[in-house]
């Protein structure tokens, strides 16, 4: 390989962040011997299904809002005969898609071919519906919210009799209601549930019918009782009326609280081409959908059959705690499909959240066959709940490898909690990662009594390899001593359960880091408070000892005072990272509501007050909540890389905004001056490297240090008259120098063979 030039300049480390950005890398993952097509995507939880143009390319592309962090999920059309069903996941064309909450529901509703927003407005602490009107702008699809200055509120008003009343209420926020051409008239009603959930509120769009356009909304009470049916609490079916004007209301003296149902989800279609709108309804007491059949007709709703086991002709739904549906077209032949996903985030599958079935009849007359639990969920890297990955050699190959640990996995009913392996099995700058083992280590045997695993790496004993440490859910931590040495495939000993009788409270998230320089590692435990806890080594080179208690001295229980606490909040899910760049530390750290919080670390201020925080949004990026990241160069690329976690279980792999060097806005660095440049020879190296200065000021001591693709510091020292340094014991990897003459920093990269 021919030696590397690197051209590097005089930076001065200005942090002003603004407008950086996070771009995604499209790194393939294999798995099961089967290149994933979509590994990236961060995981699903309970997704929200709609189908429609997302970048207007005249296709149809699915689109996922997951209540789990209320994250916009896009899946680009790629195929379009009939039949084939081909996605691949993007997120270039959300950058317009408004922040939303609970629930969304996508139609054109002005009918102008350009599909628009139905949200809910419990973020504003209101229980009814948002409405963005969407357009194409430069080819992005853009999203405007209709204003209602008529109302009080921005959300649609309801009317009676001309007059405004009040607005459509959602009354629980985990409800998903629908919204349909119900009576046929060719624009859009509604459905919701009543507050005391025993029966379905229809609500009659009567625009059209007053004489406005399409690009208006005016909606009365059409009926209390829609379809005429009810719902008997603690029932696994619908209370069906033998009379087509009088709703089946339950009567039970003994129940109090009318509001029997915690939770109702409502898809509608037409199953018979018959013009009536079907129903599908589920219900958090059940894992199950109930089918209701129309007999009346479009001006007046009555179900008259019903089948409590959907489809019970095929596989019934069944989706614990529990069940939404959506009827969409997944596979471009023109008859819409039928998904079912877990309605909530809460003790439902949540790696199988896309059952797909197949519409095997027509779009007028549609006969629904199973096909698969997990559409396209079998191609995301997804690890249940909760994803929190760490970088490291495992191997000893050189090439960087992810360790994610998971919060929690649910399937057929019982869960359970352990660390993943993904190895690199690519080059130095083309990385290509494997799942290779999905209960590495065995973690799993200590479920539940541990779970809600954190890994990290690092020296923490002085022998040169990195042992981990492992926090988890009720606030202890877990060392593995790594007795194989520097640059060999890790060698763990016995697990040591509640190593140091350390507890931090819960949801313990370590680091290891030498803070204060006395070649010690040190530990930053996050936590589910959002505080970072800092335990200094108080032991020696291959013997670490460190006080227990965060409370007392030398400890700091408030490093920093980091705090990823929203105002009003008891949650914050800190989860520190440490960067060492350009002679300074910082400290990203993901949180409770996603976004990644950046500190420059104060060396004066180790054992109590503040550091500055540089960005409470890093690039702007939000992956979805409880965000975890972990930095590293995966790809010889002048930027670290960053892989994130979130609470839905999967992982998003980036190129950072961040150098060795620092910050860098919108691709450019921020101020250079006196460009010099690095020659390191050879390259890549295996005894010693070479360095050819040029621009240097030579009459100054020219001092080094070098750090692995991770961040963490190999060596130091100054340099030599010949300029040379012995990387002998340097393992196999990516490296980064940085050479300081007086203020001025310089920085290379290097191969170690």
């Amino acid at each position: 390989m021919k030696n590397i030039l690197f051209t590097l300049s005089f930076l001065l480390f200005f942090f002003s962040v603004k407008g950086q950005s996070f771009n995604i890398l499209d790194v393939p993952v294999f798995q099961n011997g089967a290149q994933m097509t979509n590994p990236w995507v961060g995981g699903m939880n309970a997704p929200q299904w709609s189908s429609f143009d997302i970048n207007n390319d005249g296709r149809k592309d699915l689109y996922a809002f997951d209540r789990n962090g209320n994250v916009h999920i896009s899946f680009i059309n790629l195929g379009g005969s009939p039949g084939e069903i081909n996605y691949k996941y993007s997120r270039h064309w959300l950058k317009n898609f408004p922040p939303i909450h609970h629930y969304v529901l996508m139609r054109d509703f002005n009918r102008d071919g350009v599909i628009d927003m139905f949200s809910s407005a419990f973020d504003e602490f209101l229980s009814g519906f948002k409405v963005f009107k969407g357009t194409y702008e430069n080819g992005m699809l853009n999203f405007e919210q209709i204003l209602f200055p008529e109302y009080d509120y921005d959300i649609i008003p309801l009317t009676s009799g001309g007059d405004i009343v009040g607005q459509i209420e959602v009354f629980n926020n985990a409800d998903y209601p629908a919204i349909d051409d119900i009576d046929g008239d060719g624009d859009l009603d509604i459905l919701t549930m009543s507050q005391a959930g025993d029966k379905v509120r229809y609500f009659k769009n009567i625009a059209l019918e007053r004489g406005y356009t399409d690009d208006t909304l005016i909606f009365e009470l059409g009926h209390e009782c829609f379809g005429r049916f009810g719902l008997t609490p603690f029932s696994q079916s619908l209370e069906l009326s033998s009379d087509a004007n009088m709703c089946a209301f339950f009567k039970n003296d003994e129940i109090e609280d009318k509001t029997v149902h915690g939770g109702t989800t409502l898809c509608t279609f037409d199953s018979d081409g018959d013009g009536d709108k079907e129903i599908l309804y589920g219900d958090l007491i059940s894992p199950n959908i109930i089918f209701a059949k129309n007999g009346g007709n479009p001006d007046m709703a009555w179900m008259t059959e019903q089948d409590t086991t959907f489809p019970s002709y095929n596989v019934p739904v069944s989706i614990p705690e529990f069940a939404a549906t959506f009827f969409v077209d997944v596979d471009n032949d023109g008859a819409r499909d039928l998904i079912a996903s877990p309605n909530l985030p809460l003790f439902s599958p949540d790696v199988e959240t896309a059952h797909y079935y197949k519409n095997i009849g027509t779009d007028q007359n549609p006969e629904f066959s199973f096909v698969q639990p997990d559409f396209l969920a079998d191609n995301i890297l997804d690890f249940g709940t909760g994803a929190q990955p760490a970088f490291t050699d495992v191997n000893g190959d050189g090439l960087i490898d992810i360790v994610v640990g998971n919060r929690e996995e649910w399937a057929g009913g019982t869960g359970s909690s352990y660390l993943s392996l993904l190895l690199n099995n690519g080059t130095e700058t083309e990385p290509s990662f494997e799942v290779v083992d999905r209960d590495w280590l065995g973690f799993s045997q200590y479920y539940p009594q541990s779970k809600g695993y954190a890994p990290a790496f690092g020296d923490i004993d002085g022998d040169g390899d990195e042992d981990m440490l492992v926090g988890d859910r009720f606030g202890s931590i877990h060392f593995l001593e790594n007795i194989a040495g520097a640059g060999q495939p890790m060698d763990f000993g016995a697990v040591q359960l509640n190593w140091k009788g350390i507890n931090v409270g819960q949801y313990a998230t370590p680091f290891i880091h030498d803070m204060n320089g006395d070649g010690l590692g040190d530990l930053l435990i996050g936590e589910r408070s959002g505080s970072v806890n800092y335990f200094p080594n108080i032991g020696s080179a291959g013997n670490p000892e460190f006080n227990p208690n965060e409370e007392e001295s030398p400890n700091n229980e408030f490093f920093g005072k980091i705090n990823t606490q929203l105002p009003g909040s008891v949650l914050g899910y800190s989860q520190p990272a440490v960067l060492d760049l350009g002679g300074e530390k910082y400290i990203a750290t993901g949180s409770w509501q996603g976004w990644l919080r950046y500190y420059k670390v104060d060396p004066d201020s180790l054992d109590s007050g503040s550091f500055e925080l540089l960005d409470a949004r890093l690039g702007n990026l939000r992956e979805g909540a409880i965000t975890r990241v972990a930095f590293a160069n995966i790809n010889g690329s002048d930027f670290m890389d960053a892989v994130v976690g979130n609470d839905r279980g999967g992982l998003t792999l980036f190129q950072s905004p961040i150098t060795i060097d620092g910050l860098v806005n919108d691709g450019e660095i921020l101020e250079i001056k006196k460009p010099a440049s690095i020659d390191i020879y050879p390259n890549p190296a295996k005894g010693f490297i070479n360095i050819k200065l040029e621009g240097f000021n030579r009459s100054r001591e020219l001092s080094y240090s070098i750090y692995n693709s991770i961040g963490q510091q190999a060596m130091k020292g100054v340099l030599n008259e010949g300029l040379y340094i012995d990387v002998n014991n340097l393992p196999k990897g990516i490296y980064f120098i940085k050479i300081k003459s007086g203020k001025a920093g310089y920085a290379g990269r290097f191969y170690k063979n």
